[in-house]
């Protein structure tokens, strides 16, 4: 399990790099590359094949993974070469446009072939979707814990709302989907806030932490291990606004925008890294407030994030 969820970790983050930036370092689309070979424990690569021959690693598995991006890529790409190198994987991507084109995920998993790993926009209401449609069956509790037990471990010590969202409703100790634990653990790094580095030198702030390139292929994008506090993001906010960070002479500067989510005006990814300084709020999140179990939309911290939204606009 604790290998899997590694593995999730990592494809999770392909989600975010594919949405994120073109091809600076994918192989061009008209020409794919050759499936590459698994990693293999007969080679001399260093540490990574190390790990593959006496780490958790070990056994070669085949995983497949639809996410939102799927459509269209390339039978290979650097990213997904490092992946299954590192993991000693064979990473299997379905060309489905699983976001315009959701019932052809439809017809695959009725076929038996869902994917092993699954992102869907409102994956809450897919689920319901797929169970409606008789995709999905409803599974005992008991089935559940004794068959995940590291996912009713963590859920359990999060929050027992885990328990809550796919409920079946001809009896309740049965459900047709897991909730995703912790989700905020494994998608902050892909929606936390970036800013431009040369607007922050020219107004006189440094990062902090160490920063370094996300990607030695990624020559303009870099990270660091510590983000920024509440009072420095504020601090940001004014001297983008008033410190004149583009250099033109005049405090014309728009200090923060905040992108669409695949086109729809009704969700702002860029907002996703303001949430996270209130425990994290996401459309189809949920969480306990006074022991019941609320949608984020409506609870305490949902006010609050708003309220100082409402605040930053004014100024």
């Amino acid at each position: 399990m604790k290998r899997i969820l590694a593995i999730i970790l990592a494809l999770v983050m392909i989600s975010a790099a594919l949405a994120g930036c073109t091809s600076p370092v994918d192989t061009p689309a008209t020409t794919p590359a050759p499936t590459p070979t698994p990693a293999s424990s007969s080679g001399d690569s260093g540490d990574t094949d190390a790990d593959v021959q006496d780490g958790p690693f070990a056994e070669h598995m085949e995983i497949s993974y639809l996410g939102t991006t799927n459509a269209g890529l390339p039978e290979t790409f650097a990213f997904k070469r490092e992946l299954e190198e590192k993991f000693n994987i064979t990473l299997i991507m379905p060309d489905i446009d699983i976001t315009n084109d959701y019932d052809s995920f439809i017809l695959i998993s009725a076929a038996g072939d869902m994917p092993d790993f699954t992102t869907v926009n409102s994956g809450r209401i897919a689920a319901f979707n797929l169970y409606n449609t008789g995709v999905l069956r409803p599974i005992p509790k008991a089935m559940v814990r004794e068959n995940a037990p590291n996912w009713v471990e963590k859920v359990e010590s999060i929050s027992a709302a885990g328990w809550e969202l796919y409920p079946w409703e001809d009896d309740p100790d049965q459900m047709f989907a897991l909730a995703g634990v912790d989700q905020w653990s494994f998608i902050a790094p892909a929606f936390g806030s970036t800013y431009r580095l040369d607007w922050l030198e020219n107004v006189g702030i440094t990062p902090n932490g160490n920063v370094r390139l996300l990607h030695p292929a990624i020559d303009f994008v870099y990270i660091t291990d510590e983000g920024f506090t509440q009072e420095q993001f504020l601090q940001i906010m004014d001297a983008f606004k008033n410190g004149d960070p583009d250099g033109n002479g005049a405090n014309d500067t728009i200090p923060i925008a905040a992108c669409q989510f695949w086109g729809s005006p009704l969700y702002f990814y860029s907002l996703n890294g303001i949430s996270s300084m209130f425990g994290g709020l996401w459309t189809q999140g949920s969480r306990l407030e006074n022991g019941k179990t609320i949608k984020d939309f409506a609870s305490n911290n949902m006010k609050e994030f708003l309220k100082f939204l409402l605040l930053r606009q004014e100024k």
